[in-house]
C-alpha cells in the first residue's frame, strides 16, 4: 500500500445529517444474542493471472462475503441497529472483531472504537402543525401521516405564534451556477416552504445542476442549513419518494427525533424546527392559498423564478422538547502504508438503522436497514479485507 488506508470510519448517521428525518427509530431493547467473531475468509479459488495489485483485489471481493455481512448486520439479532441499544454493541462488536481478525490496526490510538458523545432531542409533536387562513379556517397536518418535524436545538419548546410563510422553490442558493432560490426576499424570522432535490433532477437536464445525480444543494440537510443562514425560524421540505430517494414511511419513521453532538460548534444557529410534509398534504396547504404543487415545480426549475409568501396562512405550532444524553461510537481501524504512510485515505459508510417502532403493514417491527447501510458497511469490509 502506497498510504495509510483508514478503512471504515463507521459513523451514526446522526452524527452526519439528519436526517434526521430519516433515519432513527423508536428506542427499543433489541434481543439479547452474542456473535462470534467472523470466520477468517479465504481467497478465491481461483484469481485472474496479473500483476496490478487493483486487478487483484477486484478479484479478492466477492458476492458472497458481501451478502453474508448484509444477512448478518441486517438480521433480527441486531434490532435494527439502532444507537445506544444492545445493537448498537453487537454492531460495533462485529465491526471490530472483523477488523482484527483480518489483521487492521486501530484506528484511533491502541481502541477501534471512538466514544461519540451525543444529545437525542425529542419533539412530542401533539397536536401537530396547524395552518391558519386569513378567514380564522384551520388546516392541522398531524404527525405522521402529514408530516415529520423535529429541532435541533437544545431547548424545552418550540413554539410558533402566526409564522409567514414564504415557498422558496428548491431552497438552493448556488452563485456559481447563477441560482438564488432566495433573491429578493426576506424570509428572517418565517417559515420557508421547498422542495426536495434540485432542478438538474426534476428536469433529467445533464446540463442543469448534476442533472439525474443529486447534487448537495439537494439534499434536506443543506436545505435546513440555507435556510438558517438566511434567518428563516422554520423549514419544510415537501417529499417526494423519487425525488427524496426513499418513501413516506421512511422519512416519517423516527418520532420527531434528531441528534448534535454534544458542545460541537454549530456556526449558524439551526432553524427552531425544521421536517417534511408529506406531497398530499402540501398540495392541499398550497391549494388552501390558491396555488397548484404541480404548476409550482415547473416554475421553481427556473433559474428565474422568484420565491413569494403564503399571504393567506400561517403557521401554529407548540412542541414540547425532550433531550437526553447519551454516548456512543465510531468504528475505525486503519492499514498502514509503506511508501507515503503520512498520507491516509478514507473509506465511511453509517453503520445505524433504524431500531424498534410500531408493526408495518405486515406486522414487522424491526427497521433492519439493510439498504441504509449494511449495504455501505457491506463495502467497506469488502474493501478492507
Amino acid at each position: 500500500m502506497t498510504a495509510n488506508r483508514l478503512i471504515a470510519g463507521l459513523l451514526p448517521a446522526a452524527l452526519t445529517t439528519l436526517l434526521l428525518g430519516a433515519c432513527g427509530g423508536e428506542d427499543a431493547a433489541a434481543p439479547e444474542v452474542t456473535t462470534a467473531p467472523p470466520a477468517p475468509v479465504e481467497a478465491p479459488a481461483e484469481s485472474p493471472a496479473t500483476d496490478d495489485p487493483i486487478d487483484t483485489a477486484a478479484a479478492a471481493m466477492t458476492e458472497a462475503e458481501y451478502r453474508r455481512h448484509i444477512e448478518t448486520l441486517a438480521s433480527d439479532a441486531f434490532g435494527g441497529r439502532y444507537p445506544a441499544t444492545p445493537g448498537e454493541d453487537l454492531t460495533v462488536a462485529y465491526l471490530v472483531d472483523f477488523f482484527r481478525e483480518i489483521g487492521l490496526q486501530p484506528g484511533n490510538g491502541d481502541s477501534y472504537t471512538q466514544d461519540v458523545p451525543l444529545m437525542r432531542l425529542t419533539a412530542v409533536n401533539d397536536p401537530g402543525l396547524v395552518f391558519r387562513g386569513a378567514d380564522g379556517a384551520e388546516l392541522a397536518l398531524a404527525y405522521g401521516p402529514d408530516q415529520v418535524i423535529w429541532t435541533r436545538r437544545q431547548v424545552p419548546e418550540a413554539v410558533l405564534k402566526d409564522s409567514d410563510l414564504v415557498f422558496v422553490g428548491y431552497g438552493i442558493n448556488a452563485p456559481e451556477r447563477g441560482w438564488n432560490d432566495y433573491e429578493g426576499i426576506d424570509v428572517t424570522g418565517k417559515t420557508v416552504v421547498m422542495l426536495v432535490n434540485d432542478p438538474g433532477f426534476a428536469t433529467q437536464d445533464p446540463e442543469l445542476f448534476n442533472g439525474n445525480a443529486m447534487t448537495y444543494y439537494g439534499r434536506w440537510a443543506y436545505k435546513f442549513e440555507e435556510a438558517a443562514r438566511r434567518g428563516a425560524i422554520a423549514a419544510l421540505v415537501i417529499h417526494e419518494t423519487e425525488a427524496a430517494g426513499y418513501s413516506w414511511e421512511v422519512a416519517s419513521s423516527g418520532p420527531g427525533q434528531n441528534y448534535a453532538v454534544v458542545g460541537a460548534a454549530t456556526g449558524t444557529e439551526p432553524v427552531l424546527l425544521q421536517g417534511w410534509i408529506h406531497n398530499a398534504a402540501a398540495a392541499a396547504l398550497l391549494a388552501a392559498d390558491g396555488h397548484d404543487l404541480a404548476s409550482l415545480r415547473v416554475r421553481a426549475r427556473r433559474p428565474d423564478f422568484e420565491a413569494f409568501e403564503l399571504d393567506g396562512l400561517r403557521l401554529v405550532a407548540n412542541l414540547t422538547i425532550d433531550v437526553d444524553d447519551f454516548t456512543s461510537h465510531n468504528v475505525l481501524a486503519k492499514l498502514p502504508g509503506t511508501r507515503r504512510p503520512e498520507e491516509v485515505i478514507m473509506v465511511a459508510a453509517h453503520w445505524d438503522a433504524y431500531g424498534v417502532g410500531e408493526p408495518d403493514a405486515e406486522g414487522r417491527t424491526i427497521r433492519p436497514g439493510a439498504n441504509d447501510d449494511a449495504l455501505g458497511i457491506a463495502g467497506v469490509l469488502e474493501i478492507a479485507r
